[in-house]
């Protein structure tokens, strides 16, 4: 981010305080997620998960040492902290689909885009893993039960198992349902169940049932 500044300090921002730096900290992930053509968000986010500090974090903590104002720092930034950290708290929420059917997660990756979701898939429960260990900004996992390999009885069980996911929401898409499935998922840590014959309109309202009881 470029600073604004004003002709008294030559538009650098600056005038005579301390400067407001964001050094981007470059590891494995984010060379990774470069490769990946990732958006400019993810980039953000992995820079940030790997050591970068923000402009804004910053700028807080020379107010917080007074050192400068807020006023100064939104003034060199040329953005009000407040609209920034709204902004970000206004961003989508993402989901982790997990399914080894390539036409159901299209399916579903369709519908959930079309309401505003940023949606990530993975086709078994290695690769989901592996994101998740990247990753631990989604806010929900769609997870289909029966699929080749690793299950999604042992994809849940490690994702409960882990300190950066334990409380991860998920949701599990099942052939059939029973209440002996329902209890045994349940109890497995599944936040909720859906089968997969279910329409459109009632998997969305699963959907939007666990997010809500997430907040």
């Amino acid at each position: 981010m470029r600073a604004v500044g004003c002709p008294e300090c030559g538009f650098t921002g600056y005038r005579g305080r301390l400067p407001v730096n964001e050094v981007l900290v470059v590891g494995p992930r984010f060379q990774q997620a470069v490769e990946q053509r990732k958006g400019w968000s993810t980039l953000q986010r992995v820079a940030i998960q790997g050591g970068m500090r923000t402009l804004h974090e910053v700028g807080i903590d020379w107010v917080n040492q007074g050192k400068t104002t807020l006023v100064e720092v939104e003034r060199v930034l040329g953005q009000s902290l407040d609209e920034d950290v709204q902004e970000k708290d206004q961003g989508p929420p993402r989901i982790l689909l997990v399914d080894d059917d390539e036409d159901a997660r299209l399916l579903m990756r369709t519908l959930l885009e079309r309401d505003g979701y940023e949606v990530e898939d993975a086709g078994d429960g290695h690769k989901a893993l592996d994101i998740l260990k990247d990753d631990q900004m989604y806010k929900l996992v769609i997870l289909d039960l029966a699929m080749p390999g690793m299950d999604g009885r042992e994809v849940l069980r490690q994702i409960r198992g882990s300190v950066d996911t334990a409380a991860l929401p998920v949701l599990i898409r099942t052939g059939t349902g029973s209440d002996l499935i329902e209890a045994e998922l349940l109890e497995a840590g599944a936040d909720d169940y859906v089968e997969k014959s279910v329409d459109a309109g009632r998997f969305m309202a699963r959907v939007h049932a666990v997010l809500r009881r997430a907040l």
